[in-house]
């Protein structure tokens, strides 16, 4: 894609995804929910684009309805005891695991991933690795999440910064068969525009039409 920008011509590559890593073993896993339910969260605690505070007083708040919903965390850095004065002990806790074990953990854990980034987010990859490996998401309304497909129903979408209206959505999710259903066989749909081979290919036509 080419647009105008500072009278600079712009051309979008697009987004890759490692699908050696992220992909679905068995939608068993996430079709019906086992005895315990996890609930993804991303992202290292005090960044101001990732709202990681506000997303563990959405769980705090959605566990009171939900008793067993656990709570796995995945960061850069450790700041568990930081997260756990907050809304004390946390399930899971993993301090910057490979992608490997992000897909593995993803297809191994019974759940839902809650984003609650706000404007300012990159892309957003972990929500798109999660509904690669058939694990249904919470997004807030922002552009990044919003723009991984035109039709834009692959998730449950919440305001950002609202830590209730996120745990309604993640109660939703887990109360709401039929719709937990739709999202995870959307989200394995939109996930299949994403590729490095895809990326390539448009890197070689950007580089061709700068030639020309």
């Amino acid at each position: 894609m080419k647009s105008d920008f500072n009278m600079k011509d712009v051309f979008n590559i697009g987004q890759g995804l490692e699908h050696q890593h992220f992909f679905t073993r068995n939608l068993k896993i996430n079709k019906n929910y086992s005895e315990d339910i996890n609930l993804f969260l991303f992202g290292p605690y005090g960044s101001d684009v990732k709202q990681i505070e506000t997303g563990l007083m959405a769980f705090q708040i959605a566990s009171q309805r939900i008793p067993n919903l656990k709570l796995i965390r995945v960061s850069l850095f450790n700041t568990r005891k930081e997260e756990e004065n907050i809304i004390g002990p946390i399930h899971e806790y993993h301090t910057n695991i490979r992608p490997e074990k992000v897909g593995e953990l993803f297809r191994t854990k019974s759940g839902l991933l809650l984003a609650p980034s706000k404007e300012g987010e990159g892309f957003g990859l972990p929500p798109l690795e999660a509904m690669a490996c058939g694990i249904p998401t919470v997004l807030t309304k922002i552009s990044s999440f919003c723009n991984f497909n035109p039709v834009v129903d692959y998730a449950k979408f919440v305001e950002v910064g609202n830590a209730q209206d996120m745990a309604k959505g993640i109660i939703e999710i887990i109360n709401n068969k039929q719709l937990r259903h739709y999202i995870v066989k959307r989200g394995i749909e939109v996930v299949q525009n994403y590729s490095y081979r895809k990326v390539a290919m448009n890197i070689d036509t950007a580089i061709s039409k700068m030639i020309d």
